[in-house]
């Protein structure tokens, strides 16, 4: 197993400092599907933006960035 570290982006980074043990490529994958509508749920309605993009950046035990996944979202009003 290797420890892997998932870093919130959101306009500003939030370091992860713990991490996570993780046994392949696939299962960080996996964990880094599950994370980001968790926090994307958590966060993203508390922004008034109509557009908003949140990153996952994923780094080894080294410090390397080795993954990265984004969630969009964007909000149009069709009448005022």
């Amino acid at each position: 197993m290797a420890r892997y570290f998932f870093d919130v982006i959101d306009g500003r980074t939030i370091s992860d400092e713990v991490g996570l043990d993780l046994a392949d490529l696939a299962a960080l994958r996996r964990e880094a599907m599950r994370l980001l509508p968790e926090i994307a749920r958590d966060e993203m309605h508390n922004d008034d933006r109509d557009v908003q993009t949140l990153a996952i950046m994923v780094r080894d035990e080294a410090g390397q960035p080795i993954y990265t996944a984004n969630l969009s979202y964007a909000g149009i009003w069709l009448r005022s």
